[in-house]
């Protein structure tokens, strides 16, 4: 029996709201063979503030998104959750263990599933050549950034966060370095 896209709409929230990371899901598409699922989301972990995102972070770098590949799965009630391996260069870093010129795999929700994209609203997915300055914690694969509060895009030289948080928002227009030295400081006096 074919589902619906309504019904597979829902059971996509479902999904999503059982691993913890979103509230409700749509689709931006009428063709459901290149179907888009937008989900709201939910951090597992709630800040009240980026400097309180980085005193519990295991790393914050500068990065540049040198490959994106489909990532692990997790199906449930039928319905296929994607995750997405981006590969970054390490620009900078000032906090963690991070090595300057290193590469580092993080794991981002959301990707290509059976029936189309699904992409977190406020965690677009990561393009290659795309500069990042990320706020991560560690998981057994590699990093995740505290998304979608830790996510900042760097265009024109400026901090532009994917978060559309009034807390994110408070590093729009700022330069990388801003936030960088920030964070040192902070892990310093942690």
């Amino acid at each position: 029996m074919a589902m619906s896209l309504s019904a597979a709409l829902l059971s996509a929230a479902v999904v999503l709201g059982a691993c913890g990371i979103a509230q409700s899901a749509k689709d931006t598409s009428e063709d459901p063979s290149s179907q888009v699922v937008v989900g709201h989301s939910t951090p597992s972990e709630q800040y009240d503030s980026v400097d309180s995102a980085i005193r519990a972070s295991d790393g914050v770098i500068l990065g540049s998104v040198v490959a994106v590949a489909p990532g692990r799965s997790v199906i449930a009630g039928g319905i296929t959750m994607p995750f997405t391996n981006v590969t970054l260069r390490v620009m900078e870093s000032s906090v963690g263990a991070i090595p300057v010129n290193s590469t580092i795999v993080i794991e981002q929700t959301g990707g290509q599933t059976p029936r189309g994209v699904l992409v977190g609203e406020d965690d677009p997915l990561y393009q290659t050549n795309e500069v990042d300055v990320l706020i991560l914690r560690k998981i057994d694969i590699g990093y995740r950034s505290i998304a979608p509060l830790g996510r900042f895009r760097v265009q024109g030289g400026q901090l532009q966060p994917t978060a559309p948080t009034s807390i994110a928002r408070t590093w729009s227009g700022r330069s990388p370095g801003d936030l960088m030295s920030s964070a040192k400081q902070l892990q310093a006096g942690k």
